[in-house]
């Protein structure tokens, strides 16, 4: 008997599965039970399957509740993911928010396991990586598991281009942020997911030093991105749940004349319309829509016809088809769970007699599960086995209190449970950011399990949804089913936002608010925050914060003794001892808890909503109190105006061409239900403000500051259910307020002219144009690069567009993101160069400026007389640049002029510490050897000795090597076990011989020169304000020996950049290379390949600005592209050149630039620090640059000049 009450106590049988059950194995599928549903279901995954891109036709699953729905949704899921596909669950829990609900699942969806185990986002990264071709090291870094830079994610999007460029065009920012979201780095998680999640940029660049563009994507865009980008290797799934909850809230009261409350018709409408678009939004994804029929029915009573044309209705789930098919369902889960615990009943479905279930056709699945865990929980209370012989037996249907339990069992009860308590190894885990969302979830729903069975006979009512996905929004939910028949329910919502960075914090604030439906108007959706840190005092999280007190939730402090509690009672459940029940009831241990105590004080009570003495909800009492203005219903990206958080209607600054008022109504209107308000019929767009066609209009085409639904209903505007100008109470995506908030203007706005197929159109004061010269300090309109205006950041005006005249400018920290240049000869490039090095000197800023022409050399020189390009006030700008600027020439090679040298090796004991940059500086200085130690070709014995010079560069690294000649001596004598080649010794000694006999013949090498620090390079003198160190070439005859030299530079800089960033200065100093491509090309290695890859990749963070310039777009490698947040493209003449620089231009989310081919000089395509390519007019240089170059003795002597100086 022992044996068989501890069998039964063993026994689980989830009966009422949610939304999180979906995503489990679930080994009890039956074959026989809904099999035409199911088939229907695999037939519409097999055409997204086979299909390039369309998705097929969606599919309705209706069945009562208990039918087996959310078990379809589980099986449909392990036949995607097993199939290579991807499964996506979307509870809607607010109509209004449609798309911010389905983005969120769509990334909580990625965050839960697929069929290997993995991740969906792993999965899907990786599958996306290897399709384009992505090295395994860089595949390794886009997964999380390496350090992941800038340089892979443009390689990445790259190759994403040689394979869909429609694709890689149209989705790269999310493609990046995709990434991010999947990286290892806390910080880059919380940028990709912020993205994700349509949260504006919390800090400016922090996006750019990503790649990822300033233009902000709303939610159903998102989506569409996502899904275009999943597309590309495999089909996807997404199933839309808890249809029947949103509707039974949404209004369950009929007007006097027996027609559907309009808010009722309104919710079923969006719903319609979203359902439709998302079909048409994504790209080899089935759509699965599970409802009641009752839901079904009114949406295509209530929605227009082309929703029933979108979607096949399926067979409408009932009740069991036959007895043997509940005799089955009841058996498989018995059976397994009695093999699990090595159990024998006496025959399958004990305690269930197989006569039992000639009743089963009178049950759905559920109920019938009910019935058999009813019986088996009333056996284990009694202390009687009994077997159960009709499943109509009267007791099946009683709740049984636990029998009455001996104070000596309850006070073992106590002891166990206060050694529990006091010991709680996972409570401290819970606080903690790196791991809150693996353990409190967990806690939470056990506490919540706990509270259930100690509210005894009321406890029926409550479930609590399992614990969630590793990145859920939520981490807790309580729900009170209040109608079994239309699914209505109460629901109490946790998430504990433990997280440091405001912007991840934020982030999860307002998913959570998203994922739990909280909205003003439905008081039976709580949330509750559990947060013991302090908030950001950013207006947007404040905002968020003051919208979560007035949509029905809180923020409470979450104790540790709270969690001690959880933890407690998490191991009894998990354990179940005998009379834990009992125990539980009697002395109710949650109440203790004090985040219970006040989320749940009234969770037992009657859940009317408040109204006020007029009869009125508190929420319509507020709307009808609010004035009645209608509101000029601008984009909610306009970022102008005050922010309407409460639905409150906000009268605009001045009156708004085409609106009228409510005592004075215009022709063309329709008077609305609510009284005195009037909107026009014909157009709701402002002359002022054009609509910008980017924002999702809703899915209704319900106009949304008042108006009709689709049948004629009308929609007072200033109903908070409206979804009209009182929005949700919630801050909508990117910190806005949802659609069709309305928002007045401070100022007139006009629109800063950008070419088409672009980016989106972002609104800017109106400012006439101005002079392209501009003094330093002086206020500048940021237009284009205005991300970091507010907070400081010098500007540079570089130019003024071809379209207004208005200044195109670029903030200073900007250059920290890198520069390039593409443009031929005669476009105005090297004039282009001189004005942004001049600028940055004006500004404080010292350059390094590689000269391989002469064309440099005089960034001294004033101009005799004043140049016909100057704009007014650069005649000063040119006197203060002169006399506050030190321009020194250098000549390495060149003993006549001023000649210098580097280091041929780093300094290793710099990045020790850094395995990452150890690695980069040995790649570095075995790239700068191996042609001196003639390693550079494809033979074998070449291939063994970059091998053998590997292994000694950093055996001799790891040892506290510096110089050169003491790496010979190791080389010439290589000690034991320094290298695993055969012949190692032999190798190395004739290594050792090239390097000394390169030492002999190249001065360079061996170290000819002055020998110079980078800070000598980037330090002006005394009462100067920044120096220009012009390092000219012509005492470097070929390519190799430039290129070494520049590699030992770039070695050197990069060493000293890291001991002196720049810290809080916007820019710490410039490094500019002209002829970039004869440095660093696409195609073969050179000695200084590495080196520019490094400070590509890495001198950004330490404040050193990089500008590459180059006639040869396609010549360059493309990492150094990638890398440069900020582009100018000019005068190309070479067919293959203008093809390289429209791909670069498509590749920034723009289209072709056709007239590269016929700018003029000084006309240039300018995209800033992120932004989309805009024509624009550079000014005039303010040094000397007369038509030909200095001659190779006019440069020596200026050299050797300043070295007498």
């Amino acid at each position: 008997m022992d044996r068989e009450r501890a069998a039964l106590r063993a026994l689980r049988l989830n009966y009422a599965l949610t939304s999180d059950d979906v995503w489990r194995p679930s080994p009890f599928h039956l074959e026989n039970l809904n099999r035409g549903v199911a088939e229907t279901v695999l037939a519409g995954l097999a055409e997204a399957r086979e299909s390039a891109d369309a998705s097929p036709i969606g599919v309705v699953i209706q069945g009562q509740r208990g039918s087996g729905k959310t078990h379809l949704l589980g099986w449909a899921r392990q036949q995607v993911q097993a199939s290579g596909g991807y499964f996506f669950l979307v509870s809607l829990l607010d109509a209004k928010t449609f798309w911010e609900s389905v983005l969120l699942s769509v990334l909580d969806g990625l965050a839960r396991e697929g069929a290997d185990g993995r991740p969906q986002l792993q999965t899907a990264v990786e599958r996306l990586a290897m399709l384009v071709g992505m090295p395994r090291m860089e595949r390794r870094a886009l997964l999380g598991q390496r350090t992941l830079s800038r340089e892979t994610l443009d390689t990445f999007i790259m190759a994403l281009r040689q394979v869909n460029r429609q694709v890689a065009a149209e989705t790269q920012d999310t493609a990046r942020a995709l990434v991010l979201h999947a990286s290892d780095d806390l910080a880059a998680q919380a940028v990709g997911e912020a993205y994700l999640s349509a949260i504006p940029e919390s800090e400016p660049g922090e996006r750019a030093q990503w790649g990822i563009r300033p233009v902000e994507k709303t939610p159903q865009e998102l989506v569409r991105d996502l899904s275009r980008l999943l597309a590309l290797t495999g089909p996807s799934l997404i199933a839309v749940d808890q249809l029947d909850t949103l509707v039974a809230q949404s209004a369950l009261s009929t007007d006097p004349a027996g027609e559907l409350d309009w808010r009722y018709k309104l919710t079923v409408e969006q719903v319609a319309g979203g359902l439709m678009t998302l079909r048409e939004v994504t790209r080899r994804t089935l759509t699965v829509v599970s409802c009641l029929p009752a839901t079904w029915a009114v949406i295509k009573s209530v929605a227009t016809d082309t929703v029933q044309d979108r979607f096949r209705e399926t067979f409408t789930l009932t009740s069991l088809p036959d007895p043997e098919t509940g005799r089955a369902l009841v058996e498989k889960r018995l059976t397994a769970q009695y093999q699990d615990i090595g159990f024998t009943p006496p025959y399958p479905t004990w305690p269930v007699k197989p006569s039992a279930f000639e009743d089963a056709p009178d049950f759905t699945p559920r109920q019938l599960l009910i019935t058999v865990d009813r019986h088996i929980r009333s056996c284990l209370e009694t202390g009687r086995i009994t077997e159960l012989e009709r499943l109509t037996d009267e007791h099946a249907d009683h709740y049984t209190a636990p029998p009455a339990v001996s104070d000596e069992r309850l006070a073992a009860l106590d002891t166990r449970f206060a050694e529990l308590r006091a010991a709680a190894p996972d409570a401290a885990a819970a606080l903690d950011p790196a791991t809150e969302d693996a353990v409190l979830p967990r806690l939470l729903a056990d506490g919540l399990r706990a509270w259930i069975i100690e509210q005894g006979a009321a406890g029926r009512e409550f479930t609590v949804d399992p614990p969630p996905s590793a990145k859920a929004p939520l981490h807790a939910r309580l729900r009170r089913i209040l109608d079994e028949q239309n699914e209505d329910e109460l629901h109490w919502s946790f998430r504990g936002i433990a997280a440091t960075h405001h912007s991840a914090a934020l982030t999860r604030l307002r998913n959570a608010a998203v994922a739990a439906g909280l909205s003003p108007d439905v008081p039976k959706r709580r949330l509750f925050i559990l947060r013991n840190r302090g908030w950001a005092k950013g207006q947007r999280t404040q905002d968020a914060l003051s919208a979560l007190e007035r949509a029905h939730g809180k923020v409470l402090p979450l104790e540790l003794e709270d969690l001690k509690i959880m933890s407690a009672l998490s191991q009894l459940l998990a354990a179940n001892p005998p009379h834990l029940e009992a125990w539980l009831v009697a002395r109710k241990p949650t109440s203790q808890i004090k985040i219970f105590a006040e989320a749940l004080r009234d969770a037992l009570t009657s859940p009317e909503v408040p109204v006020t003495p007029s009869g009125t909800s508190e929420w319509e009492a507020q709307a009808s109190a609010a004035p009645a203005a209608v509101q000029q219903p601008t984009t909610a990206r306009s970022g102008t105006g005050a922010l309407p958080l409460d639905g409150a209607a906000i009268p605009p600054a001045e009156p708004v061409p085409g609106t009228t008022t409510a005592t004075e109504p215009a022709a063309g209107t329709r008077m609305l239900t609510e009284p005195g308000t009037t909107v026009p019929t014909e157009s709701m767009a402002s002359p002022t403000v054009p609509a910008d066609p980017r924002v999702e209009a809703g899915p209704t085409g319900l106009s949304h500051a008042g108006g009709l639904l689709q049948d004629g209903t009308a929609v007072p505007v200033s109903d908070p259910a409206a979804g009209a100008v009182a929005s949700a109470g919630f801050p909508g995506a990117n910190g806005s307020a949802q659609y069709g908030t309305a928002v007045p203007l401070a100022e007139p706005v006009t629109h800063t002219a950008v070419p088409a197929g672009t980016g989106s159109i972002a609104p800017t004061p109106a400012a006439p144009a101005a002079a392209v010269g501009i003094r330093p300090g002086a206020p500048v309109p940021s237009t284009t690069g205005g991300a970091g205006a507010a907070t400081g950041d010098p500007v540079i005006a570089i130019g003024a567009s071809a379209i207004d005249g208005r200044p195109v400018t670029i903030n200073l920290s900007a250059l920290r993101r890198h520069t390039a240049i593409f443009a031929g000869s005669g476009s105005g490039k090297t004039v282009l160069i001189r004005r942004l090095i001049e600028e940055c000197a004006l500004r404080g800023v010292s350059s390094i400026v590689l000269d391989p022409n002469n064309d440099l050399a005089r960034l001294g020189d004033p101009w005799p007389e004043p140049p016909p390009g100057w704009g007014e006030g650069d005649a000063a700008l040119a006197a203060e640049y002169l006399a506050h600027t030190d321009v020194t020439i250098w000549t390495p090679g060149s003993e006549k002029g001023r000649p210098l040298h580097f280091p041929p090796l780093p300094d290793f004991a710099a990045v020790a510490d850094d395995p990452d940059e150890f690695q980069e500086a040995v790649d570095t200085a075995v790239a700068a050897l191996i042609p001196r130690a003639k390693l550079d070709g494809n033979a074998s014995k070449a291939h063994l000795g970059r091998a053998v010079l590997r292994e000694a560069v950093i055996h001799y690294a790891r040892n506290g090597g510096t110089d050169l000649t003491g790496l010979i001596r190791l080389l010439a004598a290589l000690p034991d076990g320094v290298s695993i080649i055969d012949g190692a010794s032999k190798i190395a000694a004739d290594i050792s011989q090239h390097l000394r006999a390169a030492m002999v013949s190249d001065r360079l090498f061996a170290g000819s020169g002055e020998p110079v620090d980078p800070a000598t390079l980037l330090t002006p003198p005394p009462g100067k304000r920044a120096r220009v160190s012009v390092i000219s070439f012509v005492g470097l005859e070929s390519d190799v020996q430039r290129q070494t030299f520049v590699n030992q530079l770039q070695m050197a800089l990069f060493s000293w950049i890291r001991r002196h960033p720049a810290g809080d200065r916007p820019l710490g100093g410039l490094l500019v290379m002209d002829e970039a491509q004869t440095f660093a090309p696409s195609g073969a290695m050179t000695p200084c390949t590495q080196s520019t890859l490094t400070l590509a990749s890495q001198a950004r963070k330490y404040g050193l600005g990089l500008i590459f310039a180059t006639q040869a777009p396609r010549g360059l490698h493309n990492r150094i592209s990638g890398n440069a947040a900020t582009q100018f493209i000019g005068l190309l003449s070479s067919p293959a050149q203008i093809r390289a620089a429209n791909e670069l231009a498509i590749a920034k989310g723009g289209r072709g630039l056709a007239d590269i081919g016929r700018l003029r000089p000084g006309e240039f395509y300018a995209a800033v620090d992120g932004g989309a390519f805009e024509k624009a007019r550079t000014p005039f240089c303010l040094s000397h640059h007369p038509r030909s170059p200095l001659t190779k003795e006019e440069v020596v002597a200026r050299a050797a000049a300043g070295r007498a100086a």
